[in-house]
């Protein structure tokens, strides 16, 4: 098959860049000829076709351009555009995400995202984009609703794929580095270690977290802004996040919105329990009690994380080993064969 495949950056290290990255590779490796549209690339053995960074709405309208007079029997978008066959829904709907934001915001942010002609653009090219595919990819079920209530999406179009890991950069032996990243940030041995790993921390739940760790040491890493916490540590953004995960005992994650998280995928690959609000598409794969825990509510956070059990460990791997590239890669060319018959 000839493949194309829409992203914004796909030299970017997000969640996004990161499926695309499989089911290119996954193509690759089977013999498919693949072509990427974005601003900026990464690695090589594909077809590049440059599209000038901008806004949304721009990049919609110029990777439409782009794909003028051009053939494929598959255009994939992992990002909002306007022209394509399959449409994945990796970040959600941005429908909800204002609806879920809401409450967090003060009075004069709530406002403004109503009116706001940024938002409102996005919301026009999210609602021109679904109308547009073929077939529409969501990460979890209830991104698969969320697209059903707010646009009326014909529910027999739209395939569920939730997201993949890779388990052999992220497995349970990392545990090894423990020792040597509780010097580095001056926590005790004997502390138990809670992980917060994501950028967009407000969204992501920090607030909820910090609030949460009760007697235990939270380590933050991502781009949020460094403070004076007792029992906090802030790492910054690290490209060796995995000796973080290997350093938690438990990994926390109570997002206001978040439709999958891969961040949470990385910690049950790396055998650390999770505990996350039910609003996070991994909870739809999770166990409440086995993996680690599924709160409706935020404040109940800390309750959870010192109830973690060590054979919460064996049970989060096992869970992880369910969703490995390869699953992710085949999954993605079952929605191509159904599209093209082949």
């Amino acid at each position: 098959m000839r493949v194309a495949l829409l992203i914004e950056k796909f030299a970017a290290k997000g969640g996004a860049e990161r499926m695309a990255a499989y089911v290119v590779d996954g193509l690759r490796s089977r013999g498919h000829e693949v072509h990427v549209y974005a601003s900026a690339f990464r690695g090589d053995g594909y077809e590049r076709h440059p599209v000038a960074k901008g806004s949304h709405a721009q990049f919609a309208a110029r990777c439409k351009a782009a794909l003028d007079g051009a053939a494929f029997d598959v255009v994939h978008s992992f990002t909002r555009t306007l022209r394509h066959d399959i449409l994945r829904l990796g970040g959600g709907l941005h429908a909800e995400y204002l609806k879920r934001v809401a409450p967090a915001r003060n009075p004069i942010d709530r406002v403004w995202a109503k009116i706001n002609p940024k938002e409102r653009k996005i919301l026009a090219i999210e609602k021109d984009g679904l109308a547009a595919a073929k077939l529409v990819q969501a990460v979890s079920q209830r991104v698969k609703r969320e697209a059903i209530d707010h646009y009326g999406v014909d529910p027999r179009k739209i395939a569920v794929t939730h997201n993949a890991v890779d388990l052999a950069r992220f497995h349970p032996d990392l545990r090894r580095h423990r020792d040597e990243v509780l010097r580095e940030l001056g926590i005790p041995r004997d502390a138990t270690v809670a992980l917060f790993v994501g950028s967009g921390a407000r969204r992501k739940g920090l607030a909820h977290a910090i609030d949460g760790r009760g007697d235990a040491h939270l380590v933050v890493v991502g781009d949020a802004k460094p403070r004076q916490l007792a029992r906090v540590h802030f790492a910054g953004v690290r490209a060796d996040v995995e000796r973080f995960y290997g350093a938690a005992d438990v990994f926390v994650f109570p997002t206001l919105y978040d439709p999958f998280p891969n961040a949470c995928l990385e910690a049950l690959a790396c055998g650390v329990p999770v505990v996350v609000t039910r609003v996070a598409g991994v909870s739809e794969i999770m166990t409440d009690g086995r993996e680690g825990f599924v709160v409706d509510d935020a404040r109940d956070v800390a309750d959870r994380v010192r109830r973690i059990a060590t054979p919460m460990r064996a049970a989060a791997r096992a869970l992880a080993e369910t969703r490995p590239i390869s699953r992710y890669v085949d999954e993605t060319l079952a929605l191509y064969a159904r599209l093209t018959g082949r």
